[in-house]
């Protein structure tokens, strides 16, 4: 202790400065935790008064607000694991931000963004496409599954959204802009809220769906813009790194549909609705999944993650 107090390099900071500081960067970062879970419950409490203002019945109502929620558990699990991967990598950011290597910085954002849409888009996709089987196959055929498909099918690619949003929070952390995430977020809750209102009597069920990637949206492109302007960071070079993940995407999506054809065709009428669900959804997800993950390995940005994750084992 004694040399503690001796040291030449000690500076009293006082229990204030340091709650301040505290609060500074732990606010914005619990705010971007609760983001998804806000726009859940602006869904739970709004759907059933605003279905019912347009002539739904409560019973209606409540079933299109259930089926909403159940889409949403299934889009938040390709949401979770490409943001687990991509925030791998935000230590490197921040560190190489204190060093002042600025160009360091936007390289590895770029590969950050990228990583996220090589795990994101191909189950985006795939949920869009195998929208209705994929729902009866988790959910059951008791749960809506007509509604239940379209509207996954809708909410599908907001997994991209969800996901962007958050790793572009976390890389505004990582370059000390913090305090500016909470207008950003403001702001998308506000669009949603006047989206959920304006759109239900005309999109009916897809209707807060659309208002969900019109608060994103806007989140997300704050969140570009902040990142832009606080490094001068080329949001273009990003058309770039995407072309990857996207080309691969536009074969895997070829191979889930014939997937989807073929096992309809030969096992539709041998098969109960809940069984051709489950057939249809294995056969195609294995098989885009092969196909994705036998292409993406030859490709640089899939071999970089082999051998990002031999040397961590």
């Amino acid at each position: 202790m004694k040399e503690v107090n001796s040291g030449k390099n000690n500076k009293f900071i006082s229990f204030s400065s340091m709650f301040k500081e505290l609060v500074t960067y732990a606010v914005p970062f619990v705010l971007v935790g609760l983001a998804i879970p806000i726009y859940q419950n602006i869904d739970t409490f709004t759907i059933n008064i605003l279905f019912q203002s347009i002539g739904y019945g409560q019973a209606k109502a409540e079933i299109i607000n259930s089926v909403i929620g159940l889409a949403q558990i299934l889009v938040m699990v390709p949401v979770s694991l490409a943001t687990a991967f991509s925030m791998s990598l935000i230590p490197g950011i921040t560190s190489s931000f204190v060093q002042g290597n600025l160009r360091e910085v936007k390289g590895k954002i770029t590969k950050t963004l990228q990583l996220l849409l090589f795990f994101t888009l191909p189950a985006a996709v795939g949920l869009c496409l195998l929208g209705k089987p994929v729902y009866m196959m988790i959910f059951g055929a008791k749960n809506s599954p007509e509604i239940g498909g379209v509207v996954l099918q809708w909410y599908a690619p907001a997994a991209v959204l969800f996901a962007l949003f958050t790793v572009t929070a976390a890389i505004l952390q990582g370059i000390n802009q913090q305090k500016k995430l909470i207008l950003g977020l403001g702001l998308g809750i506000v669009v949603k809220l006047v989206l959920n209102v304006l759109l239900v009597s005309s999109l009916k069920e897809i209707g807060p769906v659309v208002a969900t990637y019109g608060g994103y949206g806007v989140s997300v492109i704050y969140n570009f813009y902040l990142i832009e302007k606080s490094i001068s960071y080329r949001v273009q070079s990003l058309g770039q790194a995407a072309l990857t993940p996207v080309l691969l995407v536009s074969v895997i999506s070829a191979a889930v549909i014939i997937g989807n054809y073929t096992s309809h065709y030969f096992l539709e009428n041998k098969l109960s609705a809940s069984s051709l669900a489950i057939s249809t959804s294995c056969i195609s997800i294995a098989l885009g999944a092969a196909v994705y993950l036998g292409l993406g390995v030859k490709t640089s940005l899939g071999q970089s993650i082999v051998l990002n994750r031999r040397k961590r084992m």
